[in-house]
């Protein structure tokens, strides 16, 4: 079984902010080197993010997720497992 988080936050960042570069830079590394997948969506002043992984990284990564300045209003959308991975080949 793998673990999934889905969320979605409101973005305290100016639209197409160099930060996101630097998120996604980031993102991509690290997920990669944790085992973890999925996407992440930034529109209209909101983050959307699904991720999915092993459930030690998924806490760790909420907890991170949670705490960062970059966003607030961080919502679960749904959380739980599942049998298999859907974006197995996005690090981000």
């Amino acid at each position: 079984m793998i673990e999934y988080l889905f969320y979605h936050s409101r973005c305290t960042l100016q639209d197409f902010h160099i930060t996101d570069l630097d998120i996604l830079r980031t993102a991509i590394s690290v997920n990669e080197q944790h085992g973890l997948t999925g996407f992440l969506h930034r529109e209209a002043g909101y983050f959307i993010q699904y991720f999915e992984g092993p459930k030690a990284k998924i806490e760790q990564l909420t907890a991170n997720l949670v705490s960062d300045r970059r966003h607030s209003n961080f919502t679960v959308i749904g959380q739980g497992e599942m049998p298999h991975r859907l974006f197995q080949d996005w690090s981000m």
